[in-house]
């Protein structure tokens, strides 16, 4: 018999070989999807501002986050920024912070449900079992050593779930309002982390006894879902529209035709996830065969299928075949088995409980359990080790190749403007960029006031960028000079020919395994650099000073503007007057642009003044399904205060009258003031 101390260092051996491998493994830095959705939307949290994303929900991490980054920057005595810049300027160390919690979590936790196990058990080989779970999957050590993800957070309540499991399991009192407790509240956390959790819930559903305490349970979970969910409360109609969509469509994120399954996809989906999860296959086959020899012979089946321990195993099996039938609808990578995976050792022990009830527990518990373990202890690191170092090394070297190209850029490019190709680039710029869009851009003016000349590319649409800003490649050579650099992926010929082609000439510097240096070709420019030399084809300039004879519009170089109501002497860039919009007024100018031909190239500009980003500036067909503009964001800041708009648009083929419709909008209730509205055709 093994000495209590024994235990504790024994059952420390798991816990700590995942704690110091995870603090330690390598992760990528600047991966935008998912670390970056999290660490901006808990930044929104920190803020006091509703989140944006809300497809998992996934509000557990950014709550979980949010208190990280307060905690790490109040003890951050190396700066004196506020929190929003400190975690905007060095983002990646506070991403750390929050995954090496996760880590030290779930270790901790690895390390109780040990203790509890061998406390109820008296068999140290059951606690092994429990703490081997992780272990089981290399998706799972993946995922929750390197991302800032709902996985991590997943494994840790499963595995809360299991040890609440196994108290409950060996109490005298099941009826116990603690459980009840429990059940509800861990539910609803888990729901909130990610739906993929739903099949969890029918545990708790399942073994509570009576009605009542089922009842009580779904109401409880549904509070605890909802104060989980509380920070994304404004988003909660798109969350259930999300949740329908995937519902009721066959492909992936709720995109592909309508149905609720493509059946040939599905039934290789099913074959796919058992060929990729071989222990946890064979594990669930084990139980499953526990569960049938139970049911098929009648000695056993009278006696052992209404026992707690039948239940317990029953259930495990039953959440992990629906979630392996959920998730197969839309299957594209493991970690969305997550929850099933970390039921694994559940299943065994649960397995080895029902099998030693009417087998002779002596050679269970002395010679099938430690052979079984045994057995794991030396399978698992000659499977799974190989792929663990494969992915630490990609890891490393992807960071190394970051740090060799900005190296490089900081030292043969350091007067250059830079350009990122969006979303195709890792670096820290195109990561906040990407998780800036899944807040709805509510750290927009944070980040355009600490990088404000920061510019991106994107390759698919051909556009270029600042921030959210929409601008030309003509208007950044005219504001910093023809010297450019451009970071990206590696391009292949194809896509070097179509940025050329573009109007966007770039030649190959350096190119790696995930990162490439390109810059722009300052002979092919000057074709682009004559454009700028020349007048504009014609101008029209607005401001809000001159009214119409009638007072019904505005006028302007015998253009009409409408809306005269919305003159306002409270604000004005130039002259006395401006356009004012309110929650009274939503929309203001109303100008046709007519004549257009297809292919004729227009800037459109005007200056707004307000503390936030509801102002758009509109471009529209009366269809709007043929052409439709709307932007926001400014690309520059004047003394003061005022913020310049710009779009950018060809004339497209598909226009029927010729006509566009140029005006303001409002999207809120606040008072935001417009003024020097410039309307430019620019030259081919």
């Amino acid at each position: 018999m093994l000495k209590k101390s024994t235990y504790y260092i024994v059952l420390l051996i798991l816990p700590l070989i995942y704690l110091i491998t995870g603090l330690s493994f390598e992760r990528a830095r600047y991966a935008k999807d998912p670390d970056y959705i999290y660490l901006m939307n808990a930044l929104n949290i920190t803020n006091g501002k509703a989140v944006g994303h809300i497809d998992n929900p996934g509000t557990t991490v950014m709550e979980t986050g949010a208190v990280v980054l307060w905690i790490a920057h109040l003890f951050d005595f190396s700066t004196e920024d506020d929190l929003q810049t400190s975690v905007l300027e060095k983002p990646d160390h506070y991403l750390r912070h929050i995954q090496s919690l996760f880590v030290i979590l779930n270790a901790i936790l690895f390390f109780l449900i040990g203790l509890i196990v061998i406390s109820k058990t008296r068999i140290i080989w059951y606690g092994i079992i429990l703490q081997l779970t992780p272990f089981f999957s290399t998706n799972v050590l993946d995922h929750t050593w390197t991302k800032v993800s709902p996985e991590p957070l997943l494994l840790l309540t499963c595995t809360l779930l299991v040890i609440i499991l196994v108290i409950f399991y060996y109490s005298n009192n099941k009826k116990h309002i603690r459980y009840l407790i429990w059940f509800s509240f861990l539910s609803g956390f888990g729901l909130a982390t990610k739906a993929t959790f739903l099949p969890v819930i029918i545990i708790p559903f399942i073994v509570l006894p009576g009605m009542k305490r089922k009842i009580l349970y779904l109401l409880g979970m549904a509070v605890s879902f909802f104060v989980f969910t509380s920070p994304a409360i404004p988003e909660y109609k798109y969350m259930f529209r999300w949740f329908y969509r995937l519902t009721t469509h066959t492909g992936i994120y709720g995109h592909g035709k309508q149905g609720f399954i493509d059946v040939d996809i599905y039934l290789k989906n099913v074959y796919s996830i058992f060929q990729n999860n071989q222990v946890f296959t064979i594990i669930l086959v084990l139980a499953i065969l526990t569960i049938i020899l139970i049911l098929i012979l009648p000695v056993l089946r009278k006696k052992y299928l209404k026992t707690a321990q039948f239940m317990m195993l029953y259930t495990l099996i039953l959440s992990q075949i629906i979630g392996i039938l959920i998730v197969a609808k839309h299957y594209h990578a493991n970690h969305y088995l997550l929850p099933e995976l970390s039921l694994s050792g559940a299943s065994l022990f649960f397995m080895f409980i029902n099998i030693q009830t009417f087998l002779n527990p002596k050679i269970i518990n002395r010679i099938i359990a430690p052979v079984l373990v045994i057995a794991l202890l030396i399978f698992i690191p000659f499977w799974q080790i190989p792929f663990l170092k494969q992915a630490n090394r990609g890891y490393h070297i992807t960071n190394i190749e970051h740090d060799t190209v900005f190296r490089m850029i900081n030292t043969k490019f350091n007067d250059y403007t830079r350009v990122y190709c969006y979303p195709n680039s890792l670096n820290k710029f195109s990561a906040l960029k990407f998780g800036n869009v899944y807040t709805k851009g509510k750290n927009l003016l944070a980040l355009k006031t600490i990088y404000p000349n920061t510019y991106f590319y994107d390759l698919g649409s051909d556009l270029f960028y600042n921030w959210n800003a929409e601008t030309i490649l003509e208007d950044i050579v005219a504001n910093h000079g023809k010297k450019i650099v451009v970071l990206a992926k590696p391009l292949d010929e194809n896509e070097i020919v179509k940025t050329v082609n573009n109007g966007f000439p770039i030649r190959q510097i350096y190119s790696g395994r995930v990162q490439a240096i390109y810059e722009m070709d300052t002979v092919e420019i000057e074709t682009i650099l004559n454009r700028l030399s020349l007048s504009p084809v014609f101008e029209i300039a607005f401001n809000a000073d001159t009214l119409n004879a009638e007072k019904t519009h505005f006028l302007s170089d015998g253009h009409l503007f409408g809306r005269a109501d919305t003159q306002s002497d409270e604000e004005a860039r130039s002259g006395k007057y401006s356009v004012k919009l309110d929650k009274d007024r939503s929309f203001a100018l109303d100008y046709s642009l007519e004549n257009l031909a297809p292919d004729n190239r227009y800037r459109i500009s005007i200056w707004r003044y307000a503390d936030n980003n509801n102002g758009h500036l509109v471009v529209a067909a009366e269809q709007s399904s043929l052409f439709y503009r709307s932007v926001y964001d400014f690309l520059k800041t004047d003394s003061a205060g005022w913020k310049l708009l710009n779009i950018y648009f060809t004339v497209p083929d598909n226009l029927k009258d010729n006509r566009l419709k140029v005006y303001l909008w409002n999207t809120s209730s606040s008072t935001i003031y417009f003024d020097d509205l410039v309307i430019t055709k620019l030259h081919k």
